[in-house]
């Protein structure tokens, strides 16, 4: 990527720390998902207007961490723009949208913010 402009995509991993129901000392088990987003071409600010399912096991225990990364296209690694996690709880009692500010990217001056809601259903 470059300064200028960017080739964003969000990767939305769910860490769900429920309980294995084989573990006979009932101690956590945490289990990881991933999903990613399309790639947005030369765009600083991205709007990607998707969904995402994961299968939860105790809400209160889970954290999603969102990751956004300038896609590179080609071998190179690509280049982490900024991240930030948040217990899933929190996501789903509020009321509409959140904007959740980045961190820990590789320019600590062109921070951005996750905008994002979640919602509870039943399979």
């Amino acid at each position: 990527g470059s300064t200028t402009s960017s080739d964003p995509y969000c990767a939305v991993t769910l860490l769900d720390a429920g309980r294995d129901i084989h573990d006979n000392q009932q101690q956590g088990t945490h289990k990881k998902k991933t999903l990613r987003s399309k790639t947005v071409p030369k765009n600083v600010n991205p709007i990607w207007r998707q969904q995402f399912m994961f299968e939860v096991h105790d809400v209160s225990m889970a954290q999603v961490c969102f990751e956004v990364f300038d896609d590179d296209f080609n071998l190179k690694s690509d280049e982490l723009l900024g991240r930030v996690s948040v217990p899933l709880a929190q996501l789903v009692n509020s009321e509409g949208f959140v904007d959740l500010p980045l961190e820990d990217g590789s320019n600590p001056l062109q921070r951005g913010r996750i905008r994002t809601h979640a919602h509870l259903g039943h399979l």
